[in-house]
């Protein structure tokens, strides 16, 4: 099964599916993103030949981002909103970032629906085998 899964994310074709401007649209998303968040995506259409929603759509279709998961959302989020969401949940606000992020991951809070400002997404494991060359040896 594992030569079976190296073989298709290792091999030439897999990769030649894929252009360099899709590729670095896609890496893009190494981290959660929203395709909504500062207009960023604009500049994008001219680069890609099409339009980069329809670059995403085929990047959800073949698997290569995903949606994100809460933890995503949470680390998303700056230090400010994280240390406001511990404070209206009676926990400790003090920590680095992820230490903040996991607290706030872990008391439930809802961040999806009081932060969120559009769907987020990222690159799924295959995804990021495109986008990060040292994975690829």
């Amino acid at each position: 099964m594992l030569s079976r899964l190296k073989s298709l994310f290792f091999s030439r074709e897999a990769t030649a599916k894929l252009s360099r401007p899709q590729i670095a649209l896609l890496s893009q998303f190494n981290r959660a993103r929203s395709l909504k968040a500062s207009g960023w995506i604009e500049g994008w259409q001219a680069v890609l030949n099409e339009t980069p929603q329809k670059t995403m759509e085929q990047f959800v279709k073949t698997g290569l981002i995903i949606a994100a998961s809460r933890e995503d959302y949470a680390d998303a989020l700056n230090i400010s909103q994280l240390k406001a969401i511990l404070k209206k949940t009676g926990l400790p606000v003090s920590g680095k970032k992820s230490i903040l992020v996991e607290r706030v991951v872990s008391s439930g809070y809802d961040v999806v629906r009081d932060y969120s400002h559009g769907k987020l997404w990222k690159c799924s494991a295959a995804g990021l085998l495109y986008t990060t060359p040292s994975l690829v040896r």
